[in-house]
């Protein structure tokens, strides 16, 4: 699943949307004993509409934020791995035609996710099982989404989905009674489950154009960087993937110890241009990747010695083979690149770093200089043209 996917389901998660969600589970956990205490299950379409709504608020809350940073595609550990539960009672879970059991199973989840859970309180999870009913999309420009008559060529997909909620003790407190016209205590202690600020979850499986990947589940965290190995080794069993920041650090110290200390500006927009055109060319690739390799003939060309690349880019990278260039490089035609100094901070777009220089005057005195091409305005004054 990438960002347009996402995007694309959390629009359907309304009462009159095209997900239709058909169960409802939910677990209640101590979490000074780590004991559960109560759970139950239902038909969703008994909830009434308001609760609906609070639901369906609480799920699209849950997958919301940056790729890589709250939100991860994680693949499943091929190998199992003694208490976890893991790909397949996951799938299980998704397959199984009783309340109960879809209950049972949702109770076993919350098991491990309180057994190692890194936050204080009380917690409640919700459990769903729905369907996804993805219309076909149509063939449209790159960027466009065009489902226009595509209703009787809609995909049914199933899916499960979790988010782990806090709760809140309701605190006494003196309230105004409108119908007696007077200040009364609120003695109503009863706890109040949270459902505006999920703390994380899960979706399986995940979801791609017009298909399901069940050999990948979605992570969702709400605090950026930051993933619950408890969950994520106890009950899905599912591999790690570099966060956003991770990858730009990587990147970064490639670059840096490749090209070194200091670069010529030009050379600087040729690697993030190459990245950029990694992205054109695989515009319709679900998520665009700049190989290890491509990266390397882009330092090559502009006179970087690449003899050691492989050894450093092993070393920094690992495994990985590639970089997603929406985690290393700033927005290409965006003035996504910030120049801070005493006198003053400047914007500019990596496209034209080559009209940018540090030089140095008579005076011995660090400048930077920037190429215009019309004279430079201040409040309708134009500046004297100096030769240097």
């Amino acid at each position: 699943m990438n960002k347009k996917d996402i995007a694309a389901f959390k629009r359907q998660l309304k009462e009159d949307g095209k997900v239709e969600i058909k169960q409802l589970a939910r677990v209640f956990a101590m979490g000074e004993s780590r004991e559960i205490i109560y759970h139950e299950s239902g038909s969703f379409a008994a909830c009434d509409e308001s609760e609906q709504e609070l639901y369906f608020s609480n799920f699209k809350k849950l997958l919301t934020g940056a790729m890589d940073s709250k939100i991860f595609e994680l693949p499943f550990n091929t190998i199992p791995v003694a208490d976890t539960l893991g790909q397949s009672f996951l799938y299980e879970m998704l397959t199984e035609d009783t309340l109960a059991g879809f209950e049972g199973k949702a109770v076993q989840i919350m098991e491990k996710i309180i057994a190692s859970s890194p936050y204080e309180g009380d917690l409640v999870a919700n459990f769903i099982k729905a369907e996804y009913m993805k219309p076909q999309r149509r063939d449209a420009p790159y960027g466009e989404e065009d489902y226009s008559g595509a209703d009787e060529t809609s995909f049914k997909m199933k899916f499960i989905l979790c988010s782990v909620n806090k709760i809140e003790s309701s605190e006494k407190s003196v309230r105004f009674d409108y119908r007696d016209r007077r200040f009364m205590v609120n003695h109503d202690l009863n706890a109040v489950l949270n459902l505006n600020a999920p703390l994380e979850g899960f979706m399986f499986p995940s979801i791609v154009d017009d298909a399901v990947d069940v050999n990948k589940v979605i992570y969702c965290t709400a605090k950026a960087e930051q993933l619950n190995v408890g969950l994520i080794d106890g009950v899905l069993n599912a591999g790690y993937t570099r966060t956003a920041k991770e990858e730009k650090e990587q990147f970064d110290t490639l670059i840096k110890v490749m090209v070194g200390d200091r670069a010529r500006p030009e050379v600087v927009k040729n690697i993030y241009e190459s990245v950029d055109m990694a992205v054109l060319e695989q515009a319709e690739e679900e998520v665009p990747v700049v190989e290890l390799e491509a990266l390397e003939r882009v330092l090559k060309v502009n006179g970087v010695d690449t003899s050691r690349f492989a050894e450093v880019a092993g070393e920094i990278a690992g495994e990985d083979k590639h970089f997603k260039p929406g985690n290393v490089v700033p927005g290409f035609r965006k003035k996504s690149i910030k120049i801070s100094t005493a006198a003053a901070d400047i914007a500019i777009s990596p496209e034209y770093l080559d009209v940018l220089r540090q030089v140095v005057d008579r005076q011995g005195r660090k400048c930077l200089l920037i190429q215009v091409d019309e004279d430079i305005e201040i409040n309708g004054i134009k500046l004297e043209v100096e030769v240097l």
